[in-house]
């Protein structure tokens, strides 16, 4: 039986990451790059939209073709020269700005049960995945899709991520996303207990900005009260480590932030 995790995507583009705040035991775990952004392509990168490219969405109130998130964990190379992550993911959050929204009602809706046999209709797929992990002493990228759940009480959105490797990963994925109900109302998305079998080394989401009726995902309409993203993640050896990206000119320096607590 394939085994559940819960994981996070979505968030505004262009910055650099910075690390913060690892406990002392486990300093070497920690994000290394976090990057995520509207987009008018799925190869989007910050690094391609400094050096000019035209490839960031940034209509207000606007349907991006496509939000991408990645975020990439410390790693050390082996003695086969293949990467091994530093430390084992167990949890992982991620805080968009106020005003960047998914709309789950813009396509149809599979059920838990029909995506825990692959069966969900091409319909509600909604993007794609790409995992770079450390299976069978090597570390490689696995693809699959995602689909638009029926989501669980309590949730506005619930996504499901099938990634299919045959005889050496067949992992669904559950992502939760919620509302910042008590603050400025932003979403946030989160895995817990992500499973040992896929040690993660990197994390790419590509969401269909248009999919179904072509608008799934939308951007602020408004200048909002912050512009800033945030990625939060612990080991299962209790190691904690936030990274932040803002919304900015892209033509100017990274912005380095300071350390920030465990969010709650």
């Amino acid at each position: 039986m394939s085994s559940k995790l819960r994981t996070a995507a979505l968030a505004l583009l262009t910055s650099a990451a910075v690390v913060v705040g690892a406990p002392a035991a486990a300093q070497a775990f920690g994000v290394t790059d976090f990057e995520a952004g509207t987009c008018k392509t799925s190869t989007c990168t910050y690094k391609k939209i400094e050096e000019g490219s035209e490839e960031q969405f940034t209509q207000a109130a606007g349907h991006p073709p496509d939000g991408i998130t990645s975020v990439e964990l410390k790693s050390t190379e082996n003695i086969l020269k293949q990467r091994e992550p530093e430390g084992s993911l167990k949890r992982l959050r991620v805080d968009v700005p106020p005003g960047l929204a998914a709309n789950p009602q813009a396509l149809p809706k599979c059920s838990e049960a029909v995506f825990d046999k692959d069966e969900c209709p091409g319909d509600t797929e909604v993007g794609k995945t790409e995992l770079s992990v450390f299976v069978l002493a090597a570390d490689t990228t696995i693809t699959g899709e995602v689909y638009n759940l029926e989501p669980a009480p309590g949730l506005p959105l619930e996504f499901g991520i099938h990634v299919d490797v045959l005889g050496v990963v067949n992992e669904h994925i559950l992502l939760e996303g919620h509302v910042d109900w008590s603050g400025d109302y932003h979403e946030y998305f989160e895995i817990n207990n992500i499973s040992k079998s896929i040690p993660i080394l990197k994390s790419k989401l590509i969401f269909n900005g248009i999919a179904g009726d072509g608008n799934f995902l939308t951007i602020p309409s408004i200048c909002s009260s912050s512009t800033t993203s945030r990625v939060e993640i612990e080991s299962y050896e209790g190691a904690v480590s936030t990274a932040e990206t803002t919304l900015r000119s892209v033509s100017k320096a990274a912005t380095k932030f300071p350390s920030s607590p465990p969010l709650k």
